[in-house]
């Protein structure tokens, strides 16, 4: 594969060759956005041609960082002669800046064949482009998920300590105070309207006033943003939200502090 490289700013100094008639995927344009970039011009960039019989159409180039990567497909190259580039950025408030229209060169070959869809190719980069961006923002909210679990387990951690160290302190005979786990699964139907929100109640004979509760959610976002706050009382815990959430929530409620029973 032949690579040219041409910054925005000198995108016109020379023609740019784009291959003989037919040919796909020989040719990667490399286009240096960062003239722009340090006039602090930003925005989305795009890529207009024009091919030899005055067909007027878009590429959709791939984007590495300040390069505009345009790899020349078969129905760029589909016609022979001189046609047009130029390179757009949209910017947020509408604003439109271009380059220099360049001349572009196809060569031409022995049997030239029928046309392909240019549109078809953009539509088709356009769907790489949606797909890549899918997986992006499905590994940023993995990313953050696994950062508020580690935040809540950090709390939990941090809770069972003090306590512990407070029980330690004062005194406490060994055993008194511990720390264990209930599991929590709440379908939405099972949340009761209560006090302008909705509740739903744990019952657990274990518990005390003095027990803290702490809720850890699996991987469900849903559980992460519900704002579920959690309240003990002799024998159960009562989670409530201000709002019914949308979805299931399911974790693992979080138990430290003082029990009715001891264990040792």
């Amino acid at each position: 594969m032949r690579t040219i490289k041409r910054a925005v700013d000198a995108l016109s100094s020379a023609p740019l060759p784009l291959g003989t008639q037919g040919d796909t995927g020989m040719t990667r344009m490399l286009i240096d956005l960062a003239p722009w970039r340090a006039q602090g011009l930003e925005g989305a960039p795009a890529i207009e041609c024009e091919s030899a019989d005055g067909e007027v159409y878009p590429v959709a180039p791939d984007i590495e960082g300040d390069l505009l990567i345009w790899t020349v497909s078969g129905s760029d190259t589909a016609r022979t002669g001189e046609g047009k580039c130029r390179v757009m950025l949209y910017g947020a408030g509408g604003e439109l800046i271009q380059s220099a229209m360049a001349r572009t060169i196809v060569l031409p070959a022995l049997a030239p064949g029928d046309a392909p869809d240019r549109y078809e190719d953009w539509l088709q980069a356009l769907s790489r482009q949606a797909a890549q961006t899918t997986r992006d923002a499905e590994e940023a909210e993995q990313s953050r998920i696994a950062c508020k679990q580690s935040e809540m387990r950090a709390e939990v951690a941090a809770q069972a300590a003090k306590v512990f160290s407070e029980a330690a302190g004062a005194g406490v005979a060994p055993g008194t105070y511990i720390d264990t786990a209930m599991p929590v699964h709440i379908e939405v139907a099972e949340w009761v309207e209560a006090g302008g929100g909705f509740a739903f109640v744990m019952e657990n004979p274990l518990i005390t006033s003095d027990t803290a509760a702490i809720l850890m959610p699996d991987e469900s976002a849903e559980a992460m943003e519900a704002g579920i706050a959690l309240e003990t009382v002799d024998g159960a815990v009562t989670l409530s939200t201000a709002a019914r959430p949308s979805g299931t929530i399911s974790g693992t409620i979080a138990l430290i502090g003082k029990f009715h029973a001891v264990f040792d």
